[in-house]
């Protein structure tokens, strides 16, 4: 589970809010992109596009995979470094940092490596530090 100290709440809601937007825009994209597809395959010859059309809008997706959804994602891994101090080892937070200024020069496809490779390790680490248990709170 992937959350924030208590003290830093403002970098916590606003590393969720991005994240969830992020997420938003990945799913619109891959949407738009596997929906040329599928509409090829399920009309056949009745739905011929011209070959340009098809290229503008599978060109559009693909900026709104790497525009919108990875400048968003950089910036909610950024929060994330911002909040995760005392959970979060600090390799790890460091290697947030990075990818998630990697991740915003997304747009220019170069940098994007960053995100699923960032995806990787944060998931290997979740998985080989397991559950921890949620300290209770103070009343």
């Amino acid at each position: 589970m992937i959350s924030a100290e208590p003290e830093r709440k403002l970098p916590a809601s606003i590393f969720w809010g991005i994240g969830l937007a992020s997420a938003a825009s990945f799913a619109v994209s891959w949407g738009l992109v596997t929906g040329i597809a599928v509409a090829a395959a399920e009309g056949g010859s009745a739905a011929s596009v011209a070959h340009p059309v098809t290229y503008v809008l599978s060109d559009a997706s693909l900026n709104v995979l790497f525009g919108s959804g990875g400048i968003l994602l950089g910036f909610a891994l950024i929060a994330l470094f911002s909040s995760s101090g005392g959970w979060m080892p600090g390799w790890l937070r460091w290697a947030t940092l990075i990818a998630g200024v990697l991740a915003i020069g997304a747009p220019f496809f170069f940098p994007a490596f960053a995100i699923p490779l960032w995806g990787i390790v944060i998931g290997v680490w979740l998985i080989a530090a397991g559950p921890t248990p949620i300290p209770a709170r103070g009343r």
